[in-house]
């Protein structure tokens, strides 16, 4: 169970990673208990999870005859909480094949507990266009528009967090970071497939 002391410590520390200081990975918990705990972040991450699920409902409303009383709410909401607990373990499950042939079994596990903790930091920019969405202050478009502009802003953010962490060059970092985000459009995309919303 995560204490309320190392959350602040972690997030403190994901925040140092944000600004790009190394110090931060020293802040974290790298140990194999640290590592299992580290994967609790999830649920922390729900609130923002339920803001974003919120929000594309009201966009697929928007895109779509459906409305209210025939939006089938409860399988919407099982699907997009099925594809965040996938994306969550997915990539670490890629990397843990690939440590020993890409070279990374030392760097495994600070950098999967540096990712974990630093999805805290991640899901604020992500979640503010979906949280102004939902409350009605911007449209489908800006929300979007706003969205692409947040996503450039954690793809930079893993950027930094996994250079640091694997202590790698900027292109195999880049590459690290890339099937990151492939494998999580893969998931998203497999979930939506199944569930036809």
């Amino acid at each position: 169970m995560l204490s309320s002391d190392e959350i602040a410590r972690s997030t403190s520390a994901a925040w140092a990673l944000f600004r790009g200081d190394p110090a931060g990975l020293r802040q974290l918990d790298v140990t194999f208990d640290g590592f299992w705990r580290s994967f609790a972040v999830i649920l922390l991450l729900l609130p923002a999870v339920g803001i974003l699920i919120a929000s594309e409902r009201l966009f697929i409303l928007s895109q779509t005859p459906m409305s209210d009383e025939t939006f089938p709410a409860g399988p919407f909401v099982l699907s997009r909480l099925a594809a965040v607990a996938l994306d969550w373990v997915d990539y670490p499950i890629v990397l843990a094949l690939l440590a020993r042939p890409l070279g990374l079994t030392r760097r495994y596990v600070p950098l999967v507990v540096a990712l974990n903790w630093s999805s805290l930091v991640a899901v604020v920019p992500i979640t503010i266009p979906s949280l102004l969405h939902v409350l009605g202050l911007i449209g489908p478009e800006a929300t979007s528009f706003f969205g692409l502009f947040a996503l450039g802003v954690v793809l930079r953010y893993q950027y930094m967090v996994t250079r640091i962490a694997i202590a790698g060059p900027v292109g195999f970092s880049i590459g690290l970071v890339a099937l990151d985000y492939v494998s999580g459009l893969a998931i998203r995309t497999l979930v939506t497939g199944i569930s036809g919303l």
